[in-house]
């Protein structure tokens, strides 16, 4: 049924009045649109567009009222949703690294080490200094350096190749955070990011 309002009243169906038991007068208005201004009842306005972000509306007195939303409402969910996208930032950030890490070299094809938290990224850079200190003693053609996949396989390389694998495992390491602060950057300045794309593999 079409709405109408009474002047001054709340938009409702037309008429207000029992259909049963006024049915001659209910005939005249559904017939007569002049009737129905001369009874006191006018066509509810539609809705004017508002940006929802911005404004709100409300019916009052008889007419739309749009207001706009006040300044530090706006301010305090703009600081709400920048913070979300950040932590979907962090996020993703750590989903990345806990995917693991795929080493370059052919003897880890279809293996990645794990990084699932500070305990693995201690241990690799213990490995680190480790194996670096050998390839420093000359040793870096000896097969002793041993890697444990996220798969739980064994791999053990020379300790000039396993230094390598984790002197790649730090660069990627690096390039999952500068992307990290990049979007993070792009976010402060108001700039839309995909927060899926563009991390490294």
């Amino acid at each position: 049924m079409t709405l109408w309002m009474r002047a001054g009243g709340e938009p409702q169906p037309l008429p207000y009045f029992d259909q049963d038991a006024d049915q001659n007068l209910w005939s005249d208005l559904a017939n007569n649109p002049d009737g129905r201004v001369a009874c006191g009842w006018v066509e509810a306005p539609a809705a004017p567009a508002i940006d929802p972000e911005i404004e709100t509306i409300a019916w009052v007195d008889g007419d739309w009222r749009v207001t706009p939303i006040a300044a530090d409402i706006l301010a305090a969910r703009a600081a709400a949703a920048m913070a979300a996208r950040r932590d979907a930032v962090d996020a993703r950030a750590q989903r990345v690294f806990l995917g693991g890490y795929a080493p370059a070299s052919p003897a880890f094809a279809g293996h990645r080490l794990q990084l699932r938290d500070v305990d693995d990224k201690t241990n690799w850079l213990t490995s680190q200094i480790s194996y670096s200190a050998a390839v420093a003693a000359g040793f870096g053609d000896v097969v002793d350096a041993s890697f444990r996949t996220a798969s739980n396989a064994t791999i053990t390389v020379t300790y000039q190749e396993g230094l390598d694998v984790l002197l790649g495992m730090a660069g990627w390491g690096r390039a999952i955070l500068a992307h990290s602060w990049d979007l993070k950057d792009r976010i402060a300045a108001g700039t839309p990011v995909d927060v899926e794309d563009g991390w490294p593999e």
